[in-house]
């Protein structure tokens, strides 16, 4: 195997993705708990079952969640021992983090929450970009065109998305003060879906790489 310290870190960063999925998961289910916390409780007839189960799922979530970080940046960190591209990204990955956390520091201030956001997202998309840059300079030297053409499509769509949810994250603050409840809906939407696109080219992209380093 000619990077086998990419191989495994790259292994270990898919991993890390679906344990950040299952995260989402987790926290989607607390949310729907929390909005429906009323009716659950009337149905069970037992608040402190209902107080349990967003306890756990509170646990789950953040633990999965944290666990999923670690294991991103070790196979992050193993992988750039074959390519400075994943070094980049290690860095956006520690400020994405730096960023999300101090988000509450500043809850006071809109403006500043807002730019926080933008500015994770930022760092978000940058990791990802330089993970496929880092993927496709290991496809170059191993002479797997398909990888690097896939590699520049990948780049692109991700770039592309990360675009159009910056013009939707704009709109939607005009959206959320001036339009109907069914606008807003979709322009929120759009921006899940673009988020969800991203999600799927990056783990094709990954899944594609670790298979390649592995046959090499």
């Amino acid at each position: 195997m000619r990077f086998e310290k990419a191989y495994k870190g790259i292994k270990k960063m898919y991993a890390a993705e679906w344990m950040y999925l299952f995260a989402s998961i987790f926290f989607g289910l607390l949310s729907l708990l929390v909005f429906e916390e009323t009716r659950l409780v009337e149905i069970t007839g037992d608040e402190d079952i209902v107080s349990v189960i967003a306890l756990f799922l509170v646990v789950i979530s953040l633990g999965t969640l944290t666990l999923g970080f670690l294991i991103n940046m070790i196979g992050t960190v193993q992988a750039a021992q074959n390519d400075s591209q994943f070094r980049n990204a290690v860095l956006f990955e520690i400020l994405h983090i730096g960023l999300m956390f101090s988000e509450n520091l500043f809850s006071h201030s809109t403006l500043m929450t807002a730019l926080i956001r933008e500015l994770a997202g930022l760092c978000s998309t940058l990791v990802m970009l330089y993970v496929i840059n880092g993927i496709a300079n290991l496809a170059e030297k191993l002479g797997d065109a398909k990888m690097v053409d896939l590699g520049k499509k990948s780049f692109s769509i991700i770039m592309g998305t990360y675009v159009l949810s910056i013009v939707l994250s704009i709109v939607s603050q005009y959206v959320l003060t001036n339009a109907n409840n069914i606008i807003v809906m979709i322009v929120q939407g759009s921006m899940v879906l673009l988020t969800i696109i991203q999600y799927i080219i990056y783990m094709r992209y990954l899944r594609k790489a670790k298979n390649m380093l592995k046959e090499h």
